[in-house]
C-alpha cells in the first residue's frame, strides 16, 4: 500500500513546488495563452471547467433536439465555447471572450528577477516576483502537485449555473414540445 502511494505521487503529472506552478502560469499569462492557463489550475478549479463543461454540452444538446431553430439559434449563440470537447480548450474559448487570463498580465510584473514565496496555510502559498509583481495563490492538490487557485470560486459560480441552466433548458423544451403539439 505505501508503496502504491509513492509510486502514485512520483507519477503525478503537474508541478511539484508553488514555484514551478508559478512558473508555468508566468508564461502562459504572458503568452496570453488561456489553454496554457487551464493546464495550472488546481484540480478544484479544473474539475469545476470539467462540470461547466459538460453541463453546457447537455444544454447543447436538448437545445438542438427539442427547441424550434429560431431560439434554437439564439440559445447556442450563449453557448459557443461549449462546441469544444476539450476542457482546456474551452477554457481558452472563454477566456478568449472574456479576457481572463490577459487581465492577469499586470500583476506580473517584470518577468525576470527572484521569486518569493510566502506560506498562508498548510496546503496555500502566494508566490511573485520580488521586484515588481503581484502575488499569485497556488493550493496543494490531493496528489501532491500545485495549481494556480485564484479562479476557483468563479469557477465554481460558473458550475452552479450551468447545472441550473441544465433544468431551465429541460423545462423550456418541454414548453416548446407543449406549444408546438397544440
Amino acid at each position: 500500500m505505501a508503496l502504491a502511494v509513492v509510486v502514485m505521487a512520483g507519477c503525478a503529472k503537474g508541478p511539484k513546488t508553488p514555484e514551478q506552478a508559478f512558473l508555468k502560469l508566468e508564461r502562459a499569462v504572458a503568452a496570453g495563452d488561456g489553454a496554457g492557463a487551464y493546464e495550472v489550475l488546481d484540480q478544484p478549479t479544473q474539475w469545476a471547467v470539467q462540470s461547466t463543461l459538460k453541463d453546457q454540452r447537455l444544454q447543447r444538446t436538448i437545445i438542438s433536439a427539442k427547441y424550434p431553430e429560431a431560439e434554437a439559434q439564439k440559445a447556442l449563440a450563449q453557448l459557443r465555447a461549449a462546441e469544444e470537447t476539450d476542457p482546456a480548450q474551452f477554457f481558452k474559448r472563454v477566456d478568449d471572450e472574456r479576457h481572463v487570463v490577459q487581465a492577469y498580465r499586470k500583476r506580473l510584473g517584470a518577468v525576470s528577477g527572484p521569486i518569493k514565496s510566502k506560506i498562508d496555510g498548510p496546503d496555500t502559498v502566494w508566490v511573485v516576483r520580488q521586484q515588481d509583481g503581484m502575488p499569485f495563490r497556488f493550493a496543494k492538490n490531493r496528489d501532491g502537485t500545485w495549481g494556480w487557485s485564484e479562479l476557483r470560486g468563479d469557477w465554481e459560480l460558473e458550475k452552479d449555473r450551468a447545472q441550473h441552466a441544465v433544468k431551465t433548458v429541460q423545462e423550456n423544451a418541454k414548453l416548446y414540445q407543449k406549444t408546438e403539439g397544440q
